[in-house]
């Protein structure tokens, strides 16, 4: 075996790089360092690190796989350290969250009800958007709702981009109105105007975009009734009951 001894080595001329053709480098501890280390840094692993390699000085480094010593084992960070993503998605596993946005609508809304099927909305200002990062991801979308209603029953749909996300209705059944969510405030009295109703729902979308998508609802009262969001139908101005609400909708981009 041969000993090449230098100091410098460098490419030939700017924007050139150097080639090293051999299956494996090996070198004692600490003799490979560099303030910034840009490239592939393959090799086999002994006792849980690249022999001969220090990564003190390494402000930038690719590489195409991180593994553990053996099957089974880990990556670990140190305590006191962590891993840092500088954009949105930029460090990712199945089932991450990648980012969350929400819209809290703190005044009130009111819509008639004309007829049995007619959905009025989206409901102004009770919607939030969402750009995501890859067409594979999933759009967990968490509502929080503070719905009056005069009669019997409120129906509402899950809207994307102004158009029913009709997956997520129930089946056909007879005569019956599909929609994403329903309550009822039917108790056989006549004071139905002071009543309200806390509606959570939850749906986990599949947009298959990477561009600007908005969430929203549009919601249907009994026919001759009015349907309200953040106040009851009689709404008196008093501090003893009738309190001022917010409602919420947040949405979470999951990684697949």
């Amino acid at each position: 075996m041969s000993i090449l001894n230098v100091n410098t080595i460098q490419p030939v001329g700017s924007g050139q790089t150097i080639t090293v053709s051999a299956t494996n480098i090996s070198a004692p501890s600490t003799v490979v360092t560099a303030s910034s280390f840009v490239g592939n840094v393959t090799g086999s692993v002994s006792g849980g690190s690249f022999s001969g390699i220090s990564t003190a000085g390494i402000t930038t480094a690719y590489v195409t796989n991180l593994a553990g010593v053996g099957i089974g084992t880990s990556i670990q960070v140190a305590s006191g350290s962590k891993i840092i993503g500088l954009s949105t998605g930029s460090i990712t596993y199945p089932g991450a969250v990648l980012q969350v946005i929400q819209t809290i609508k703190k005044d009130t809304w009111t819509a008639p009800g004309t007829d049995a099927t007619t959905f009025y909305g989206p409901v102004t200002g009770y919607a939030a958007t969402i750009t995501p990062t890859s067409t594979s991801s999933k759009i967990l979308v968490i509502c929080n709702m503070h719905i009056g209603f005069g009669y019997w029953e409120v129906q509402g749909r899950l809207v994307r981009n102004g158009s029913d996300i009709t997956e997520s209705w129930g089946d056909t059944r007879g005569n019956r109105t599909r929609c994403s969510f329903a309550a009822m405030n039917y108790d056989g009295q006549s004071t139905y105007g002071y009543n309200w109703i806390t509606i959570g729902y939850n749906y986990l979308d599949s947009p298959g975009v990477t561009t600007a998508t908005t969430y929203s609802v549009t919601l249907n009262p009994y026919t001759g009734y009015y349907v309200y969001m953040n106040r009851t139908g009689l709404d008196t101005d008093t501090a003893d009951y009738y309190g001022q609400p917010a409602s919420t909708i947040t949405l979470m981009e999951i990684s697949q």
